[in-house]
């Protein structure tokens, strides 16, 4: 969401108005004359900001999110003969992060930057080297966390650098310290690996290890104090069945656990007051995060066909926002 509008990418970047649904404006990024290589990767909305970057060129563009015009661009760091693009945008007090790898393809490194939201000015950057790979990506009060995961991929390390100068506040590392996706309630959370890994958790001041599910994770997303998981004790993609459970943000502790005999939710958006989950076929629920006590469910028209399950789940103002790679939907929160 920006400026009150749905906004994403696929050919072009869109921006919808989320009460009817109509569109309000879409663009084409143009870095090149070739169409085919004007195709955005990453987008990120705040305020009346957007920031997107390009697919298959080192640059960062800001737009205005109500008219979708181009406000600045900004040429990032990047790693000739290896094809890798800037990355994994982030958000805070006026400044746009990023990370890209720069160098010639034989000797790659991480970069963070931060730019000016609204000049696309290079504020600072930040060289991360040894590392070579990059895990999660986030910030939060003050502190961008950066995640990676170690090549022998039994270990992940969690770096924190001060958001305002890029300096380094502290390294975590270790097998159940998570890849940033999100802080909240003074922890950082993410999975501990792929897709399909254990979500844990750690304390955002020391990067310390605080928890992690013994489940398998298909989703999660946190709101306040509680961490919710989609989560089954089966590794599979054909697994049918799961739960849906409410941890301690802190501890880790079980609240409640609500199964779904029939198939696993994969997509979790979560309020102050109510916790969505969606089923990849395009149903619905509202369960009280407080007790996991179905409030309401809703079948979505989702098409059969595998390309054609929901991807995105979201609230904006009064309603619920799914998407699969052809429609949006909306229903009534």
């Amino acid at each position: 969401m920006a400026d009150g509008l749905l906004c994403g990418i696929g050919d072009g970047v869109y921006a919808y108005r989320p009460t009817t649904g109509r569109l309000a404006w879409n663009v084409s990024i143009r870095h090149t004359a070739d169409p085919l290589e004007n195709v955005p990767s990453n987008i990120f909305g705040s305020g009346r900001q957007l920031t997107i970057t390009d697919k298959h060129q080192p640059c960062i563009y800001g737009l205005d999110a109500s008219t979708g015009q181009t406000a600045w661009t900004f040429d990032a760091p990047y790693a000739t003969g290896t094809g890798n693009q800037p990355n994994s945008l982030a958000y805070a007090d006026g400044r746009v992060y990023c990370f890209a790898w720069a160098g010639n393809g034989l000797g790659t490194k991480v970069i963070v930057f931060a730019v000016d939201s609204r000049t696309g000015r290079l504020e600072w950057q930040a060289d991360l080297s040894p590392l070579s790979e990059m895990g999660g990506f986030t910030t939060a009060g003050g502190v961008v966390y950066v995640a990676s995961p170690n090549q022998d991929s039994t270990s992940n390390e969690l770096i924190a650098l001060d958001a305002a100068t890029g300096h380094h506040l502290w390294t975590a590392s270790g097998p159940t310290v998570p890849q940033a996706a999100g802080v909240t309630a003074g922890v950082v959370y993410g999975t501990t690996g792929g897709p399909y890994s254990p979500v844990a958790a750690a304390d955002a001041a020391t990067g310390a290890p605080l928890w992690h599910s013994p489940s398998t994770s298909w989703a999660f997303t946190a709101s306040d104090s509680t961490m919710f998981i989609s989560a089954t004790s089966v590794a599979g993609l054909m697994t049918v069945n799961g739960d849906v459970l409410a941890l301690d943000i802190r501890t880790g502790r079980i609240l409640w656990r609500r199964n779904f005999p029939q198939r696993v939710p994969t997509l979790l958006a979560a309020t102050g007051s109510v916790l969505y989950a969606a089923e990849k076929n395009g149903t619905l629920y509202a369960l009280s995060p407080r007790t996991g006590q179905e409030l309401w469910r809703h079948s979505l028209p989702v098409p059969g066909s595998q390309e054609d399950q929901l991807l995105y789940l979201m609230v904006a103002g009064s309603n619920v926002i799914a998407a699969d790679v052809h429609q949006l939907y909306a229903v009534q929160a």
